[in-house]
C-alpha cells in the first residue's frame, strides 16, 4: 500500500482553479488522457487467449505493481475476490475458477488466506507476459 492524498472540492472552485492556472488544466488533460490510453492497452491485451491465459497475465500484471518478493514466490499484497478476477479478464466467475484450479494444479499459483502467490518457476520466469 501507498500512502495518497486525496483532494475535495467543489465544481466551483475547480472551474476557479482552472481560470487561475490554465496549466493544471493541462496537466489534467494529459494525465486523464495518459490513463485513458493505459487502460485501453490493458483491455486489449486482457481480451485475448484462453481464461486461463488472460488470468495467467492478470496476475503478472498485479504482481508487477502489487507484488512482495521472497525468496520462491511473490505474494500479490492485493485481497481480490474471484468475481473481481471474473470482471478484470472479462469472463465469468465459474470459468475463472476452473483456471485457478489449473494453475493450483501446475503449481503455478497458489492462495495464502485470501491473498494471491505467484511460484518462482525458471520456465515462466523465462516468458514475458504482457
Amino acid at each position: 500500500m501507498e500512502e495518497v492524498c486525496i483532494c475535495c472540492f467543489s465544481k466551483i472552485q475547480f472551474e476557479s482553479l482552472i481560470k487561475q492556472d490554465p496549466s493544471f488544466a493541462l496537466r489534467i488533460i494529459g494525465y486523464l488522457g495518459q490513463k485513458r490510453y493505459e487502460n485501453i492497452l490493458n483491455s486489449g491485451k486482457e481480451a485475448g487467449g484462453t481464461v486461463k491465459e488472460r488470468l495467467l497475465r492478470l496476475f503478472y500484471r498485479l504482481a508487477e505493481q502489487y507484488g512482495q518478493k521472497r525468496p520462491t514466490l511473490t505474494l500479490i499484497d492485493l485481497k481480490i475476490t474471484q468475481q473481481e478476477l471474473a470482471d478484470m479478464i472479462g469472463s465469468s466467475r465459474v470459468m475463472v475458477i476452473h483456471a485457478l484450479n489449473e494453475l493450483k494444479a501446475a503449481n503455478i499459483i497458489d492462495q495464502e488466506k485470501r491473498y494471491y502467490v505467484l511460484k518462482n518457476d525458471p520456465c515462466l520466469s523465462a516468458h514475458k507476459f504482457e
